[in-house]
């Protein structure tokens, strides 16, 4: 072979190479704009039936409130743990900036806060004075506020909480104070009791926020406009990539793990869990897991789209296999805590189902932030909580 076929031999190799190095380039990116896309869909679709099941529980708050009886009452709460039910899932989707919690903007605070001092609503309520109205933007304005004529230290404030789906709940069942049951709020409540036509007042003004709040964050995903998916989904895909990672890592490590459930076993205290008025503590942990599930599949109802367990299954079929065990074990954990979550932090039994439950839950968090590391992206360390 002359100098020349050499030489020309030599350029069809590097130039096979360097097209080939391209068009896996190509195709890598190409697999994870659309792992993306098809996260900002599913988000999407969280949220609208978030807002739907929200709008649901509005009407039937309308109904009861217009004719309170046991029986509009019972409606009422149906509703609640349906919406609470689908809107679970969608913590999945917070802890990295988005529309849901965007520091300066967001609205998770109105929508989900807890845990929640009871007193302070009451005292809204009772309080005609200083709160002449009860409107849905003065509800919100109240949130996180010190009460009147006291002078409280700024910790204090995160449970004077006015507004979200906890708020509603207290108001439909009242603080629970039986050990076999949940809340028992009678609904002469809004009938009879003092005050009755303010906390009606204040049940439809609550709920009202929520529904526009929930529409705030739906707007935000919807596809084929001027909104933050736009952005999400035209910048640097590595970059939403991670931002889903750190999402589920920090709801599983430092929510879930820590703030969720280490907190009220470690206290044993009924105001420390979740849901405390309605007892559905155990739906809202297993919900918030699905999420998490629903996202590292590319999942959400009967929608099974590219996800991220496709990226790292490329790479790392190992760490994979090892993710999708741990989730599931998770779930089936959380599944064998004894129910009411107040009691089971009581009891032998329940503490160590709950224990085991947490230990999972962390080893999840752990696992799903080191997929930054296979997938290339800035490595990202969950904190215990």
């Amino acid at each position: 072979m002359n100098f020349y076929t050499k030489l020309w031999a030599l350029a069809v190799f590097m130039c096979a190479t360097s097209c080939s190095s391209d068009s896996s380039d190509s195709s890598d990116a190409a697999i994870r704009a659309s792992v993306v896309g098809n996260y900002a869909e599913n988000t999407y679709q969280s949220y609208l039936q978030s807002l739907n099941t929200a709008k649901h529980l509005q009407s039937a708050v309308n109904a009861f409130v217009a004719s309170p009886s046991e029986g509009t009452l019972e409606v009422a709460k149906r509703r609640w743990l349906e919406a609470r039910q689908v809107y679970g899932q969608t913590e999945a989707h917070r802890f990295y900036d988005g529309p849901i919690d965007d520091p300066e903007h967001g609205p998770e605070g109105k929508i989900n806060p807890w845990p929640l001092d009871e007193s302070f609503i009451d005292g809204i309520i009772n309080d005609s004075e200083h709160y002449a109205e009860l409107t849905p933007s003065i509800l919100a304005d109240l949130n996180n506020t010190s009460k009147p004529g006291e002078n409280q230290p700024e910790e204090a404030l995160d449970a004077n909480v006015a507004t979200g789906y906890h708020a509603i709940e207290y108001l439909l069942w009242g603080q629970d104070r039986n050990a076999t049951s949940a809340g028992t709020r009678s609904f002469t409540d809004y009938t009879t009791a003092s005050n009755f036509s303010r906390r009606k007042i204040y049940l439809v003004a609550v709920t009202d926020l929520l529904v526009s709040d929930l529409q705030i964050i739906t707007n935000a995903w919807i596809s084929e406009q001027n909104n933050y998916r736009k952005t999400f989904e035209e910048g640097d895909s590595n970059v939403a990539l991670r931002k889903m990672i750190m999402a589920m890592g920090i709801l599983s490590k430092e929510e879930l793990g820590s703030e969720r459930m280490d907190v009220a076993l470690n206290s044993r205290d009924q105001e420390d869990e979740h849901s405390c008025f309605s007892d559905n503590t155990h739906i809202d942990l297993l919900m918030n897991q699905l999420g998490i599930i629903n996202v590292y599949l590319g999942r959400y109802g009967v929608t099974d789209g590219p996800g991220l367990d496709e990226l790292v299954r490329a790479i790392d079929p190992v760490l994979d296999a090892s993710i999708q065990k741990q989730l599931f074990e998770s779930y089936d954990k959380l599944i064998a805590i004894p129910v009411p979550f107040d009691q089971a932090i009581l009891s032998d039994e329940g503490r160590a189902a709950i224990d085991a439950a947490i230990t999972s839950i962390r080893s999840q968090g752990n696992k799903i932030a080191g997929t930054t590391v296979v997938l290339g992206l800035e490595a990202l360390v969950i904190n215990d909580g």
